[in-house]
Order: C-alpha cells, then structure tokens, then sequence
C-alpha cells in the first residue's frame, strides 16, 4: 500500500466529527428537556450527554471497524 493511499484511508470518513458533534448536542438537549419536565436537575443533562458519549463511541467504533475492512 502506497504512502497516500494509506492517508486517504484515514480520512475515509470526514462526517464524523459532525456526527459526533450532533449527537453530543441532541443527546444533552433531549437531557434538559427531561429536567424541565421532571426538575430533576442536573441529572438529566448528565444522562444525554453520557448517552451522547455512549453513542460517539460507537459511531467511532464503526467509523475504525470500516476502515480496517477495506
């Protein structure tokens, strides 16, 4: 494998950190919104953003799995 190739394989997917980025946001938003409804702050922005984290995880887990595949 060329020296390039092996670059470009690395940088496959430039969406990722997007994704992360979004899921991060969302996962601690829909966390407010459950302290506002519950008043059980802070726990709740807690929640999404460990979910969040627990998703990133996995997008980056999939994001490696495809590049070792190719």
């Amino acid at each position: 494998m060329k020296p390039n190739d092996k670059k470009k394989k690395y940088f496959a997917d430039p969406s990722l950190g997007w994704v992360m980025g979004v899921a991060m946001l969302t996962f601690a938003f829909l966390g407010y919104l459950a302290d506002e409804k519950w008043g059980r702050r802070p726990w709740g922005v807690i929640g999404g953003i460990v979910l969040g984290l627990v998703y990133c995880v996995y997008e980056f887990w999939k994001s490696i799995k495809k590049i070792d595949e190719s």
